[in-house]
């Protein structure tokens, strides 16, 4: 009975770990230089890309697990263009420093609207907050990169031309 009983330990000591640890190497934000290489002056408010990539992300989430390593791949592709990437990790809960984050990028109502949902990647115009597009585990690399593309064209033009 106490060899059911330290292997029964050992089972459920190596999930937890696992589940922390797959949470560990994924927590960090997804990198991009912001640049006007490649996208006209428009694309910039105050010095800032219009457009904010912001994924809703927790390590227990399954469509995270699907999404995440296809935004890894993804992101890199827009370096130096007018699109700043962030991510709100909900794994260890609803912190208030994801808050003052999302004040910080100029999002906090998309923010506080979807506080603590996970599992997709809200493409935000920060000068008024509208979410341009969503991005889901059911989109592909390549739909993930047409979505971007189409939403820095879109927060590239004037707002009174973006049709809100």
């Amino acid at each position: 009975m106490k060899r059911i009983s330290t292997i029964i330990t050992a089972v459920l000591v190596l999930a937890i770990v696992g589940f922390v640890g797959r949470g560990m190497f994924h927590r960090g934000d997804y990198q991009a230089a912001v640049g006007a290489e490649m996208d006209p002056a428009s694309a910039f408010t105050d010095g800032r890309a219009n457009l904010v990539g912001a994924t809703f992300y927790s390590a227990w989430c399954s469509s995270c697990a699907v999404l995440d390593p296809k935004l890894r791949a993804v992101v890199p592709d827009f370096d130096g263009r007018a699109v700043e990437f962030t991510k709100f990790d909900f794994s260890i809960g609803q912190p208030e420093s994801l808050t003052q984050k999302a004040t910080e990028l100029g999002i906090e109502d998309v923010y506080l609207a979807n506080k603590g949902a996970t599992g997709f990647m809200a493409l935000v115009d920060r000068r008024d907050q509208r979410v341009v597009t969503i991005i889901t585990m059911r989109d592909s690399k390549d739909d993930i990169r047409n979505k971007i593309e189409s939403a820095i064209k879109t927060t590239s033009k004037p707002l009174e031309e973006t049709g809100v």
